[in-house]
Parts: C-alpha cells; sequence; structure tokens
C-alpha cells in the first residue's frame, strides 16, 4: 500500500489521503478497497491510521510484505 495525498485542485480535496498503489491478491485488495476506502480510492476522514479492518492486515511501502527468499527458505 502506498499513500498519496492530494496537493491541488478541488479545495474540498486538498490534503486529502488516497490510495495510489495497492499489491497483493487481487480479491484481497478488491475487498479492502471496498470495504474501507471511499469511492475505491480515498481514505475515510474519520479514522485515524488504523491498516487492519475486516481482518486484513495492510502493509505501507516499503515496510510491507515478506523476505521471500527467508520465507521459502532459499539461498541467495
Amino acid at each position: 500500500m502506498k499513500w498519496r495525498y492530494i496537493k491541488e485542485g478541488d479545495p474540498d480535496l486538498v490534503g486529502r489521503r488516497y490510495a495510489a498503489r495497492v499489491l497483493g491478491n487481487g480479491a484481497t485488495a478488491k475487498k479492502w478497497k471496498s470495504s474501507y476506502l471511499i469511492d475505491g480510492m480515498f481514505e475515510p476522514t474519520d479514522v485515524k491510521v488504523d491498516t487492519e479492518t475486516s481482518g486484513i492486515k495492510v502493509y505501507e511501502f516499503p515496510n510491507g510484505g515478506i523476505n521471500p527468499y527467508q520465507f521459502l527458505d532459499l539461498q541467495r
């Protein structure tokens, strides 16, 4: 997940955070977008930085994900 902020344009939207990049299982990403984001894009304004919703844990770039070598017990 990578968030971006609207810097100019519609005064009602300036400063709003939106999901610029979402990686992961397609069905899981779609479920998260539809259950958490407004219009599939914007973060609700009445929530804190709660990245766990609907049983889905969201990791922000670059801190998210797994080390595939470690996960699969492979040599580099």
